[in-house]
This record gives C-alpha cells, structure tokens and sequence, in this order.
C-alpha cells in the first residue's frame, strides 16, 4: 500500500468505498445519507482510503471517523470503521490506515480515539490490543448502548 486518499474530495472512491465491502448491509436510504454526509457543507464524518500505485481506482482498505466530544475526557475521535480487503491483509494496511486517522485526531487535539470491535474478529483485536488499546467493558465498566430510531421515537413519545 503506497497511497493514502482522503475521499471528501474523491467522489469515485466514495463508490468503490460502498462496492467494496466485504460484509454487506442493507443500506436502502442510508446509501444516499452516506453521500449527503460526506459530500455537504460540513461533512458529519470523515474517511481515509488506501490504494496502490499500481492501480490507484482499486480501494484496498478504508476508515471511517469523525470528532466527538466526552464530558469527562474532551474532544476523541471515533473510528466507525476500518476495513482492509481479504487480499491484502496481513501487510499492514489497517495499521497505515489506523495510524492516520490517529495523527488526524491528534491533529485536531482529541484526548483519545475510540472504536468497537466485534467479538468475533479476533485478528483485529489483538492488534488493537498490541498498539495500547483497552476494553472498556472490561476495564473501566463502561457498556456500549445503542437505541434504534424506531426506539428513539417510541421513546420521546412515552410520557
């Protein structure tokens, strides 16, 4: 890997971006906020992406991030996403790719950078564990929650 692009000014690799996942969701209308999200005024997150030389139309990896601000630890960033294509695992691409968007955050001041992790992808956390990163699950008994839209809205509305 020998090119890293930052996509908010390529719109084709935003399209190799959405082609190339290995693991495919059911975008539907989350496909078009995708692009609106990157391509508006100010975009609500960012992404790094890694070519070749050799072929620099050919995403081989990606990360997706954006700043989020912790009352208790300032301005982080989060890492939505890290992807490397199967073929080119193994040789330090998610490494390059995870690197820049930690300088990137460091650039911009962020005290941390978080990420999640699925229990399953082994490979990928080892590797985060290797490079300082911790389980906050397990270190600092904190639990990631989530609340879908259809919960938000049933939410606002119990009274």
């Amino acid at each position: 890997m020998d090119r890293l692009y930052f996509t908010s000014t390529k719109y084709k690799l935003i399209e190799l971006i959405l082609k190339s996942r290995e693991t495919r969701l059911a975008l539907g209308s989350a496909g078009n906020e995708f692009h609106e999200d990157l391509f508006c005024e100010k975009p609500k997150w960012q992404c790094v992406v890694a070519t070749t030389a050799s072929d620099p139309d050919t995403v081989i990896g990606y990360s997706v991030y954006y700043p989020f601000h912790s009352a208790w630890k300032g301005m982080s960033l989060y890492m939505d996403d890290l992807y490397v294509d199967a073929k080119h695992r193994g040789k330090g691409v998610g490494k390059l790719l995870w690197q820049k968007v930690t300088q990137m955050g460091l650039d911009m001041g962020c005290k941390g950078l978080r990420l999640t992790v699925k229990e399953w992808n082994k490979t990928a956390r080892d590797m985060y564990f290797h490079h300082g990163c911790v389980d906050l699950t397990d270190s600092c008994d904190e639990h990631i929650m989530h609340l879908s839209k259809e919960g938000m809205e049933k939410f606002v509305q119990d009274v």
